[in-house]
């Protein structure tokens, strides 16, 4: 085999894996920060619909907690590779 045909199958075998990869936050932060990100952004919304002032560090608070929930993803190449913890609301 021509070591170019080889690294033809290898960047083919990568692409299949990486095409497999998924990415999961644990429960914890699906349940607490992210559901309290979600509740803070709506209510600048509300609160812009309604005429309210803009305060731009409610809005950094908001950015500054998604940057910390991004840093609790954790990659995963199959379904048995996930523990308990990251299947938030599984049925299995």
């Amino acid at each position: 085999m021509k070591k170019s045909e080889l690294k033809k199958i290898i960047k083919e075998e990568l692409k299949n894996v990486l095409k497999e990869s998924f990415f999961r936050l644990p429960g914890h932060v699906i349940g607490n920060e992210f559901y309290s990100v979600v509740n803070q952004l709506k209510s600048i919304y509300d609160g812009q619909k309604n005429g309210n002032d803009f305060n731009p560090k409610d809005l950094a608070n908001i950015i500054s907690t998604l940057q910390a929930i991004k840093k609790e993803a954790k990659q995963f190449n199959s379904e048995d590779e996930v523990p308990i913890s990251y299947k938030y609301g599984s049925k299995k």
